[in-house]
Order: C-alpha cells, then structure tokens, then sequence
C-alpha cells in the first residue's frame, strides 16, 4: 500500500511544484499564437530563466504560490472487459522567505475487470504540505481489501521524492525549494530536442510577455507508444485515433515572472492486435480526457492543528 500511495501522492505534489496541476475548464490559454522560429527560440530561451520565473528570492517579502484544481478519466475497453479510472484534485500553495503550506482535496478511482490483481483501487480525502511532511487524511481501499479503510498518515518530502527519483527534494527551513535549477538556455535546448524527436509543435505569443503552447501530433502518440511497446511490437499493433489533442501552454509575464500554466487532452482511438498461434485477433479502444492549469496565488493556506497526530509512513 506504501508504494501505491507514494506514487500517487507525490504525482499530486509533483504536478502542482512542476506547474501542471490546478485547472481551468477549458485548459488552455488565449494567445495569437504562431509557429515558433530560430529567432523566437532566442526570445524564448530568455524568458525560461529558472533563476528569476519565480520572482527574487533574496528578497525578504519574496513569496509564491498557487490555486490548482485537475481532473481526468481514461477507459480501455478489450471485449467485455473494461478498465476505467478517474479523478480530480485541487490544491493550494503558498511558500515565503519564513513558511511553506498547502492544502486541497483529492478524489481518484480505478476499476478493472472482476478477479483481475488490482481490480478495484480508491482514494478520497484531504491533502496537506508544511516544510517536512507531506500528509493525507481520508479513506483508501487497495488491492485485496474488502472496503475502504479511514487513514491518516504522513510521509517525509525528502525520503519520498528521493525514492521516486533516486535523488533528494527537500523544503529548506526558511521555505526555499532544495534542489538546483537548470540554465534557461538548458531548459529550451531540452525543449527543442523534445519536440524534434517526438513531433511536437511549438507555437508562441511573444506580444506581451512570453506564452508558449505545446501540441501533440498523431506521430507523437505513435512515437510514444513504439517507445513502449517496443518498435517491432508497435508495428504490428497498428493504432488509429479518432481524437489526438494534448496541449500544453506556459505563460512568462513581461516582467519574466510565471503567471499561468494550463493542459488538456482528449485523446482516442483503437489498437489492433493481429491473431496470433495462440491468441485470436483483438481490438482495444481506448479514450482518455483531462484538463490542467495553474494560476499564482501568493496566500498560504492555513493548516489543521491535528497534524502531528497523522501516522509516519518509513
């Protein structure tokens, strides 16, 4: 169960740190956008400075924060067996020179055909961060339990996120993030080099400030999915879409500061599995829809005094 929930609450955290939690409806961010040239590249490499997006942080008032919400659901369907998961979020965080907290709310579910290993997996409840600890207060049913049980328990934001990466993210005392930041020059390389290799396309709205929005081709998902399947096997499993939208989008003030983040997918389609010795032929169909964004809120949110009582998780 540790491991499960591990995963799942550091994603949460994760999203929102990596700017991609909390939502708007639509996802999205309005812009003249057009196709991104070697001379916008340049703009954009200054504008992805990781040293200032985040405002001045020698400053004695500096501070940052956001409101996030997400949602999304997925389905895969193989005959009469149907697997589905969904859920939504939303989260507050605000972090100054002197304290970091957040809170907000998480509600996930995932079901799977009856007598499968992981057939019926939920988890409903509160969300918390302070400094050290990240916590969860609700109920969770895992693999194997015959209902949902109430927990309440915590887990150490250095252990927990040094597990999932190999390496360690802590909050340092005074309420920095502990971990190093890349160049901006770095950052748009990599950005670059991601949408050469996986066909993405990059549109920008330079007019006022810097936004960028980040499409996914069908050629994207193909790449994915031989990048998972295997080549050979990707081949031979000929995948159509009848819907292939993700787009992602970042918006750098005029004064170089992040305002705004946003996401959306709706994707669909079919696999086709050929017959094979000894399986027959399979088709799964699949969808999957969401959206995420971010917006900056400098207020952090006031924490339960229960806190200290939520169980440690090693």
């Amino acid at each position: 169960m540790k491991k499960f929930l591990s995963a799942l609450l550091a994603c949460i955290l994760a999203l929102g740190l990596a700017m991609f939690a909390g939502c708007s409806k639509e996802g999205t961010i309005s812009g003249n956008y057009s196709e991104v040239t070697e001379e916008d590249w340049t703009a954009i490499s200054e504008a992805l400075d990781a040293q200032t997006m985040f405002g001045d942080m020698e400053q004695e008032d500096w501070n940052f924060g956001f409101e996030a919400t997400a949602g999304f659901e997925f389905s895969a369907v193989n005959g009469d067996e149907n697997i589905s998961a969904g859920g939504d979020a939303e989260y507050k965080f605000g972090m100054s020179a002197e304290a970091i907290g957040g809170a907000g709310s998480v509600n996930f579910s995932f079901t799977a055909p009856e007598g499968s290993e992981n057939d019926n997996i939920s988890l409903e409840g509160n969300v918390y961060n302070d400094a050290q600890y990240f916590y969860f207060g609700g109920s969770i049913k895992t693999p194997g339990e015959e209902a949902a049980a109430e927990s309440k328990i915590k887990f150490n934001i250095s252990s927990l996120f040094g597990g999932l990466t190999g390496g360690t993210a802590t909050f340092a005392a005074e309420g920095s993030l502990g971990t190093e930041t890349a160049p901006s020059a770095e950052i748009a390389a990599i950005l670059q080099q991601a949408a050469a290799e996986l066909s993405l396309k990059v549109e920008a709205d330079l007019s006022s400030g810097t936004k960028l929005k980040i499409s996914a081709t069908e050629e994207t998902f193909k790449a994915v999915l031989a990048e998972i399947l295997g080549g050979s096997t990707a081949e031979s499993a000929p995948v159509t879409f009848t819907s292939n939208v993700l787009e992602v989008y970042l918006y750098i003030d005029k004064d170089g500061t992040f305002a705004q983040a946003a996401a959306n997918i709706d994707i669909a389609g079919a696999i086709k599995i050929p017959a094979s010795d000894t399986e027959e032929a399979q088709t799964i169909e699949f969808s999957a829809t969401g959206t995420a964004s971010i917006k900056i809120s400098a207020e952090i949110p006031e924490l339960p005094d229960d806190l200290n009582s939520y169980q440690e998780q090693a």
